[in-house]
């Protein structure tokens, strides 16, 4: 009890204190690019920059809840994890009102009740995915990095093909709608079919469905995230928009996810381990989760009208914007570079 209580604490402190510096302590036109490419704090490109927080927070608390846990383990083998479910709900009980208020009532501009509680959703089911992870990682750490590779050919489905179809439609190019889809799952299946060949080999037991899957997740949602707000910029770290790892229609990334479900039966017919069972819960959770992002990234598109605009390489204030005016050298910026590209 007191051992899942004091990692509660630290673990909501610690997120705590991120969004408290991304929201309202940190310069927001760096956090989340405020004026880039002409963006506003709630259109279409930055709008998914705050949801965004809650994968990048997550992938914190996986790789420091796993790495803070096996060094303890190293040092006391007779030591017992923590109660991940318990630490998650402490978590969130201890979360949702202060976050909330943070997120609604302070920062410039502040975020609108729905978008608050999407950002606040998005970070709970993420926390739930670290947490749970962080904990199989301990657990069974050999069997964790089989998973791991397990996971990773996933990765080239969940993130290429969402691109891929954003562009091909677009750019209204067959190729990419269909060549670079088909390519991302061939690569993974073979990549499944090496891992497997691999673990019959080794004689190694194969990972539940629910793991490699919930392994799929974490790889490119939690770690990806993550690593691309480390390495977007040296001197300004800022949180990615949801373009880069999922898709601009809800369609699309239901279609995602019923692939990359696809080829997970496929290969649980290889390894005759096709327990589906356990998955149920977690595939209502997931899609209730998208559905609210896009349904709240809908009804909030667009409607902030207090903004800064960008009118002939000048900002110009719209009504009363609250937010300080994008940095100068981000006005124009699309017009010069397609004068540069004539």
């Amino acid at each position: 009890m007191k051992k899942n209580i004091v990692s509660a604490i630290l673990i909501s402190i610690s997120i705590f204190v991120l969004y408290l510096l991304w929201f309202i302590l940190l310069d927001r036109r760096l956090v989340f690019l405020y004026g880039h490419l002409h963006s506003t704090p709630f259109d279409e490109m930055n709008l998914s920059r705050h949801f965004m927080t809650g994968l990048v927070a997550s992938g914190i608390v996986f790789i420091l809840y796993a790495l803070i846990n096996l060094v303890i383990k190293k040092i006391n083998s007779k030591y017992q994890l923590p109660n991940w479910k318990k630490v998650w709900q402490y978590c969130c009980f201890a979360l949702v009102l202060p976050l909330f208020i943070l997120l609604t009532f302070f920062g410039l501009p502040p975020m609108t009740i729905t978008m608050s509680l999407v950002i606040i959703l998005v970070l709970f089911v993420g926390l739930k995915l670290a947490l749970y992870m962080g904990d199989y990682v301990v657990s069974n750490f050999k069997q964790s990095i089989l998973t791991f590779f397990d996971g990773i050919s996933f990765a080239p489905t969940l993130i290429l093909i969402p691109l891929a179809i954003t562009y091909g439609i677009r750019r209204e190019s067959l190729f990419h709608l269909v060549v670079f889809p088909i390519v991302a799952i061939i690569l993974g299946l073979i990549w499944l079919a090496i891992m497997t060949l691999i673990q019959k080999k080794l004689k190694r037991t194969f990972s539940t469905p629910k793991n490699i899957f919930l392994y799929a997740l974490t790889i490119p949602y939690l770690l990806g995230s993550l690593l691309h707000y480390f390495i977007s910029r040296q001197e300004h770290l800022y949180i990615t928009n949801s373009g880069n790892f999922i898709a601009d229609n809800f369609i699309w990334q239901i279609l995602t996810f019923a692939i990359v479900l696809g080829m997970l039966w496929l290969v649980g017919l290889w390894r005759k381990n096709n327990d589906w069972q356990s998955l149920k819960n977690i595939l209502i959770i997931l899609f209730v989760t998208t559905i609210s992002i896009y349904g709240v990234t809908f009804l909030e598109f667009g409607k902030y009208e207090n903004i800064w605009s960008c009118e002939n390489d000048q900002w110009v204030k719209v009504g009363e914007p609250k937010y300080l005016q994008p940095f100068p050298e981000e006005c124009g910026v699309i017009d010069r570079a397609m004068m540069d590209l004539d």
